[in-house]
């Protein structure tokens, strides 16, 4: 259900989508708990979010409260063991998803702590989240 509840579409109204942005951000911290906790369940978040394709457009369509914790939750899941599923699940573009992301926000501390992490992780993951950024 939390998974799903990164998914949604753009909402239509102001309220909405402010509405939206904390559902978001609520839902993509109570993922990173319990992946904290867990490579299993870190293993079953990535392939459930990346293999999907759902965490791009959740990052995307974020404003920065929601997007800190997106990225910290991406930082997450490209720890997972053992990394070649990471690469093999992760699609390429989340890193420069990421970077889009930090020019998005720059002002944000907390985005720009958290993206760089997440580009971080994804480097050490394999050699074609790099390649892509640069």
């Amino acid at each position: 259900a939390l998974q799903l509840a990164l998914c949604r579409g753009p909402p239509t109204e102001a309220a909405a989508a402010a509405a939206e942005e904390d559902l978001r951000a609520a839902a993509a911290e109570a993922l990173l708990f319990a992946c904290v906790r867990s490579n299993e369940v870190k293993q079953t978040v990535l392939d459930g979010l990346c293999g999907a394709g759902q965490l791009k457009p959740a990052i995307e369509q974020s404003g920065a409260a929601a997007a800190c914790k997106l990225l910290a939750l991406l930082r997450a899941l490209a720890s997972t063991e053992p990394s070649s599923l990471v690469a093999e699940v992760m699609n390429v573009e989340l890193a420069a998803v990421v970077v889009e992301c930090l020019c998005k926000h720059p002002e944000d501390a907390a985005v720009q702590r958290w993206g760089l992490a997440a580009l971080g992780a994804l480097s050490m993951a394999g050699k074609s989240f790099a390649e892509r950024v640069s």
